[in-house]
């Protein structure tokens, strides 16, 4: 839970990259920017249109990946392409996917992984590594 949040935090902090509650009114003021809503996993249902979100991948619901946060999973169904992501996923690994939820599965169509953010842009935040 902890981690989903610093992750949702940090991916914030990276301008290209919006809450949607700040929709609005931050799309409105990057107009030459290209800026990207994220929308929790738990927004994805009955919101339709292709949606970008952040998620840990498991395998909650037996024999199916599933995308979770803290309030919700849903069934996922991966590219089948695969392409050079799909190599490196690991049950339990923190993606942004980009997709459509439909008939209770989230198709996606494009898989990342979140931004690295510099240790500056976020305050308070303890050196684990020395």
């Amino acid at each position: 839970r902890e981690r989903y949040f610093a992750l949702w935090h940090r991916t914030l902090a990276d301008p290209r990259f919006i809450s949607p509650a700040e929709a609005n009114t931050r799309r409105a003021a990057a107009q030459n920017q290209e800026v990207f809503v994220v929308t929790p996993v738990d927004g994805l249902v009955g919101n339709p249109g292709g949606k970008l979100t952040l998620g840990r991948l498991s395998r909650i619901h037996e024999g199916c990946l599933s995308l979770e946060d803290p309030h919700r999973s849903v069934k996922v169904e991966l590219p089948a392409s695969g392409g050079a992501l799909s190599e490196l996923l690991a049950e339990g690994c923190f993606v942004l996917a980009y997709g459509v939820y439909h008939a209770e599965v989230f198709h996606i169509q494009d898989l990342r992984m979140p931004p690295l953010v510099r240790r500056e842009l976020i305050p308070n935040m303890p050196n684990l590594f020395g």
